[in-house]
């Protein structure tokens, strides 16, 4: 009898804390280590797959020599000379069509003050159209 109360006070209470486990399995276990070694095999598949996409992507449509470019319509309604625009566009032949930076060519055109507006547009697969609305003059000088 002594010896069944004795044990009931030195028994450890649970916390609220603890949580039961298994105490015969140890680490991660042979299912568990397969599990995460699977996992990361995957992971580092999907990573090889997106970069090759990627780059196979770049090399299709940025280095294709389809698309570069072999004519640039200058369209403009006032007097500006149209090679003077191509160089102020800062596009030439042989630019990639779809590596253009249409911000920065509309830019470009905002900088001067003859010019009232710009539309750019690709045609496909090897051409770039560029439309010019001048600012007409509201008085001229003589001298």
């Amino acid at each position: 009898m002594n010896r069944k109360t004795n044990s009931r006070k030195n028994r450890k209470k649970p916390s609220a804390f603890s949580i039961a486990t298994d105490s015969t399995e140890p680490g991660w276990g042979a299912v568990g280590l397969k599990a995460f070694v699977v996992s990361v095999l995957a992971i580092v598949a999907v990573l090889v797959l997106l970069r090759g996409g990627k780059m196979g992507m770049n090399h299709f449509f940025y280095e294709n020599p389809s698309y570069s470019l072999t004519q640039i319509i200058i369209e403009t309604d006032g007097v500006l000379n149209p090679s003077q625009l191509q160089e102020w566009a800062g596009v030439a032949r042989g630019d990639n069509l779809l590596a253009l930076d249409f911000a920065e060519i509309k830019s470009n055109f905002d900088l001067i003050p003859w010019i009232r507006s710009t539309e750019l547009q690709r045609v496909f697969p090897n051409k770039l159209l560029i439309k010019i609305t001048e600012r007409q003059p509201i008085a001229k000088t003589i001298y």
